[in-house]
This record gives C-alpha cells, structure tokens and sequence, in this order.
C-alpha cells in the first residue's frame, strides 16, 4: 500500500517493525499507533477519506511522533488500541511482552492504560500511564489490545478494554477510569 511506504521512509521504520495497532479519530485527525516503535502517525480525517476512496490517487499529508513509553528489562512496552476522549485528547492500552520482535508474540507481562493529549502545535504528550492491576493491586497479566468508551462525565470514564492473549481466548474487562 502506497501509504504504508510513504510512513515507513517518512518515519524510518523498516518492513518488519511496521506493526498499525491502534487506531484513533479525534477531532479531525485520525491517529495511527505504530506499536513497534510507538511512533503516532497524525493525519487529518477529510485528506484520509479521499485516499481510502481512491487509494492510488495522492498520499494524505501526515506528521508523526514518537511517544515515549516504559522500557522493562529491556523490553518495550507497546501501544496496543486507542479511542478519542475528545478532539484533543486519546485512551490507550499498551502491553507488555518479552519480545524483541515487533511482530511476533512474547511472554506477557502486563498492560497499562494511558492518556495522550495533543496541542495546537500537533505536539503529543504523555499525561498519565497506569499499569493494569486488579483491586487488591496485583498486575493483571492479560495483554489488553482495544479499549472504547462507554459514557464520560467530568473526569470518570467508564471503558470497555479487550484483551487478546495469543491462547485464543479473549477477555472482556469493564473499567472505571478516573482521568487526572
């Protein structure tokens, strides 16, 4: 896919590190979450559509940024899914898995839950990251890979969070997020 290429030299992300996760329409810019090296890749909405509608045609603009993420014993942790809050601001999952591959699956070792909020100037920045733990704190050791929102009043989310864990089975998590 022609867009494919123009984001791997644009960003410098080689063939096997291309892993599009996450996916996020704020406002009107659609984000794109590279989980192999956590770049975002920001494109307006309306310039998208009239690519996807004729794909040969020309390639949308776009800008990316990396989004500095924990690394655990050398291992990355890696944005995994992604929903708009609102037009500035995205909820996401990242996981945990002992893999230097930006494909293939690892051990896991757990999933966080983030907040990333863009400027005016297109800057994103990171404003909270949590692990995922249970109610008595334990790590919760699923690898969570989407999340959307259910209902939003002032600063409590509740979200729904689906996590794939490369057995075949999937869990579905119902989660009450307060917002700093």
């Amino acid at each position: 896919m022609p867009l494919y290429k123009a984001i791997k030299t644009k960003a410098a992300i080689k063939d096997h590190e291309l892993n599009i996760e996450g996916a996020a329409l704020a406002g009107e810019k659609l984000f794109l979450f590279n989980r192999g090296n956590n770049i975002a890749i920001i494109i307006a909405w309306a310039e998208f559509i009239k690519y996807i509608q004729k794909p040969m045609g020309l390639i949308p603009n776009f800008e990316f940024q990396k989004i500095q993420l924990p690394v655990i014993n050398n291992f990355s942790v890696g944005i995994s899914g992604a929903c708009a809050i609102n037009k500035n601001e995205i909820l996401f999952t990242a996981s945990l898995e002992e893999t230097h591959d930006n494909i293939a699956d690892g051990t896991i070792k757990g999933s966080y839950i983030g907040v990333l909020r863009l400027n005016k100037q297109n800057k994103i920045s990171l404003v909270s990251l949590q692990q995922f733990k249970d109610a008595s704190g334990k790590i919760i050791l699923d690898k969570l890979e989407a999340i959307e929102i259910i209902k939003q009043q002032g600063n409590s989310i509740q979200a729904l969070a689906m996590a794939d864990n490369d057995d075949g089975k999937s869990k579905l998590f119902y989660l009450d997020i307060l917002k700093k």
